[in-house]
């Protein structure tokens, strides 16, 4: 399945911030999004109707034709019955086929997981490569998330733990972590 998303989580921008009000926001939405690029989409043959979104999460589409979008600013964007949702939760056991709510159309899920190793490495020192090192804290700002990836880790595999004077063991045991945290 294709879906085209002209962006992501703009929908939710007059929920998060009031700058205004929400139907001024979302007519200025509509003709900066929808009118600009439905039209591109429909002269290269994409089927609006079936492979398009203009936000994602939505509340979806009542008609593309004149083109009317659930816009009721007191249905959550995230509903399960219209429209599609996002679901990230670190706590839960991502590998089990409880865990994901129900959506109509499921358009994002997973589990944070540390930059690459080589990402690190060329912005860190030897010192900064361990799970329990500040710098790693800090990067990562998703809630629990640095904690939620070694919990993530830990339910599934065995999460090094060892701490040395010699870098390279350091660097192994932590590009095994980082390695760990993105499978």
């Amino acid at each position: 399945m294709l879906m085209w998303d002209l962006n992501n989580e703009g929908e939710n921008l007059s929920e998060w911030w009031a700058y205004g009000s929400h139907e001024e926001y979302m007519k200025q939405y509509t003709k900066f999004y929808v009118d600009t690029i439905i039209p591109v989409m429909r002269d290269s043959g994409i089927k609006v109707e079936e492979n398009f979104m203009d936000t994602s999460p939505s509340n979806g589409i009542l008609s593309y034709e004149p083109y009317v979008k659930r816009t009721d600013k007191r249905l959550n964007t995230q509903s399960p019955n219209f429209g599609d949702g996002h679901f990230y939760y670190m706590m839960w056991d991502c590998e089990s086929d409880t865990t994901h709510p129900y959506f109509r159309f499921l358009s994002e899920s997973g589990f944070q997981s540390e930059s690459s190793f080589i990402d690190y490495y060329t912005v860190s020192q030897p010192e900064d490569w361990n799970m329990n090192s500040k710098f790693l804290k800090l990067r990562t700002t998703f809630g629990n998330g640095h904690g939620g990836m070694v919990v993530q880790s830990a339910r599934h595999y065995e999460v090094p733990v060892v701490h040395t004077e010699d870098p390279k063991q350091q660097a192994d045991t932590f590009a095994y972590y980082i390695w760990l945290s993105q499978i």
